[in-house]
């Protein structure tokens, strides 16, 4: 598809280029930036003397030769593109904490049960996709004179994931006509279609229905979502055996996670929740971390209202989009808070016979590759 990024005509968008500073500049940042991580003399010492031998023996050539790269006005995606593959993409470990970020949603003023907060969550997010995606969004600003900043990240929100491959992960972008959700519940992944042809989300009572009915099944644990926590390497060796079985996630606008009654009663037992899927990984098997947006929606057991957040996967997406991304989610979900829609009727989403909603489907991941490589 081609990548989609908002539409900024009425800007003059005069973006400086990706510069590349003096290396003693660079260096003496890495100096000063080293030195609170360290107390150690003998540290910074071998360090200054690294620096100094690099500066005196590779400097000149390498330099140059970068400089010379950045002349060409074919190669400025390029500098970005060495920037993404040498801190996200090649990075080997795990991406969870050590490429992720995430986002603790403030509660509601008024109380929603978890399928409500998560069909709200669903619908403003679809909003967005659509504005964005009709050319319509504003441009983001750095400061009062709305000097615009650039928006190219914003191609990688929706119907996108990194892909697992070796020896460079990369971030796969697969827009489809009827934009849909990915929902996973202890494990088991639903595919909701949740826009119309133009892109127009379903009404909020519709993917409440939908999610309701999701959340009501009698299902086993499913364990798919673990496998993106893995080693790069070992990842990308178990994708490709099941690419079609991951395919409807990887396209989807984004994934919602629900994961039912919880306590987590301080910040920190809530930010392990939302970062590191819970003490010692927990509802891993409840997330894909490839995902560049991916909302976590639980009910809290004090107050019995639902809470959550957003994670996010760094090398798709960066936090200045996100944190917009949020603010209009929650923002409207205030806003419209009054016009809260009654009680959903399970009846309806379980019997409905007719095509006047597109219904839920359930993904099945459940190959012997799979559940042999889970069970190692």
């Amino acid at each position: 598809m081609n990548s989609v990024v908002p539409h900024v005509s009425n800007h003059k968008l005069k973006l400086p280029e990706l510069p590349v500073p003096p290396l003693e500049q660079t260096a003496q940042r890495l100096l000063e930036s080293a030195k609170v991580l360290t107390t150690d003399e003998n540290q910074i010492k071998t360090l200054e003397l690294r620096i100094a031998s690099f500066l005196a023996n590779e400097d000149p050539k390498l330099q140059s030769r970068l400089e010379e790269y950045k002349k060409d006005p074919r190669n400025l995606l390029s500098l970005e593109q060495i920037w993404d593959d040498a801190n996200y993409m090649e990075y080997r470990d795990s991406t969870v904490v050590n490429v992720s970020f995430f986002y603790g949603f403030v509660p509601m003023s008024r109380p929603l049960s978890e399928t409500q907060f998560a069909a709200r969550i669903a619908h403003h997010a679809l909003q967005f996709r659509k504005t964005l995606f009709d050319g319509q969004l504003e441009p983001d600003f750095i400061d009062k004179d709305k000097s615009p900043l650039c928006m190219n990240s914003y191609r990688f929100m929706f119907d996108a994931c990194r892909m697992p491959c070796k020896p460079a992960d990369y971030v796969n972008v697969n827009r489809q006509k009827i934009g849909h959700v990915a929902v996973v519940h202890k494990g088991n992944w639903w595919s909701i279609p949740a826009t119309t042809a133009d892109g127009t989300p379903l009404s909020v009572s519709e993917l409440e229905q939908n999610i309701d009915y999701i959340i009501n099944q009698p299902v086993k644990e499913g364990f798919v979502g673990v496998l993106t926590t893995r080693n790069r390497d070992k990842w990308a060796d178990i994708d490709p055996t099941n690419a079609d079985s991951l395919a409807e996630i990887e396209s989807a606008a984004f994934v919602i996670a629900l994961d039912g009654m919880q306590t987590l009663d301080t910040p920190v037992t809530k930010s392990r929740h939302l970062w590191h899927a819970g003490d010692g990984g927990k509802f891993s098997s409840n997330r894909f971390v490839d995902k560049p947006a991916q909302f976590i929606c639980w009910t809290d057991q004090s107050s019995n209202t639902a809470r959550g957040g957003l994670i996010g996967e760094h090398s798709a997406m960066d936090g200045t989009p996100i944190v917009r991304f949020c603010e209009f989610i929650l923002e409207n979900i205030e806003k419209f808070l009054h016009r809260l829609e009654e009680p959903v009727d399970r009846s309806i989403a379980n019997a409905r016979t007719d095509n006047s909603m597109p219904l839920h489907q359930k993904m099945m991941m459940r190959s012997k590759y799979i559940v042999k490589t889970i069970q190692s």
